[in-house]
Order: C-alpha cells, then sequence, then structure tokens
C-alpha cells in the first residue's frame, strides 16, 4: 500500500526502506517469498559477538528495523559491470551472471536449459535454475 516495492533499471525487483511501512503485505503476496522482515535492525552476522575491525556500514548493508528487505542482486555492484557477490564468491562456479537481453555464445545453453522458479505462480521472473537433480519450475518456496 506504500508503493515501496519497485523495479529497479535491470529489471531487479527493489525495495525503498524510507516508504516501506512494515504492514508485511509484500510477504504475504509474493509467490516466491522473498521479502523477509529484519524486526531488530541487525546488520550483522556475529550475534553478540564484536567483529575484529569496525566499519562505517555501505548504504546498501544498512537494515532498517521492521521493513522488508530481500536480495537486491547486488545492484551497486551489477550497475557497475560486476557480477553479484555470491556469483563472484562461488568457489566452484555453481552460479553464473547471465545477461538475458545480450547473452553471450556460451550463455545460450545455459539459457535454453534454464526454468524459472514457481512458473505457475506466471510472473515470469529473470532468475533461473539449471539444476540436474530437481525440477526448478515445479520448485515453490510457499509450502
Amino acid at each position: 500500500p506504500a508503493k515501496a516495492i519497485h523495479r529497479g533499471p535491470a529489471g531487479e525487483v527493489l525495495v525503498d526502506q524510507k516508504k516501506c511501512i512494515g504492514c508485511r503485505m509484500c510477504e504475504r503476496a509474493c509467490p516466491y517469498g522473498a521479502p523477509k522482515f529484519n524486526a531488530s535492525g541487525e546488520t550483522n552476522y556475529f550475534g553478540g559477538k564484536t567483529p575484529l575491525a569496525i566499519r562505517e556500514l555501505e548504504p546498501w548493508q544498512r537494515h532498517a528495523a521492521g521493513r522488508a528487505e530481500h536480495c537486491t542482486l547486488c545492484t551497486h555492484r551489477t550497475s557497475q559491470g560486476r557480477p553479484p557477490a555470491c556469483v563472484e564468491a562461488c568457489g566452484i562456479g555453481a552460479m553464473t551472471w547471465v545477461d538475458f537481453d545480450a547473452p553471450a555464445p556460451e550463455a545460450e545453453k545455459l539459457i535454453a536449459a534454464a526454468k524459472p522458479m514457481n512458473a505457475a505462480a506466471g510472473t515470469e521472473p529473470k532468475i533461473r535454475y539449471v539444476g540436474r537433480h530437481l525440477d526448478a519450475a515445479a520448485m515453490s518456496p510457499r509450502v
């Protein structure tokens, strides 16, 4: 109702933290279960422990308490032509960042084999999955 969810320049779904009123309607409406709510506003993964080095958080690292949040596909990186951090950090190459609008020749085979998760939702997501041991089209996080 606050119109906090919008599409970014590359078609990614983003949440405007300043507009979000914390009503959780997006969480209930999303067929992928993507929006999550960080009730505490926690910004680290260390729990109660103090990290070795404390530095100022970047804008994409800040979390407002009681607001919707989900993966942004690292728009701060992709806007610079870099892949999302998860793709870059994956040591076994299980993830690939593909430009669907201008795919490289080696990516065309991946695109042909890739299936969207929860295709029955009819939202035509851009994130696709290739797997030998799973049927991505039948996957649904809303069980």
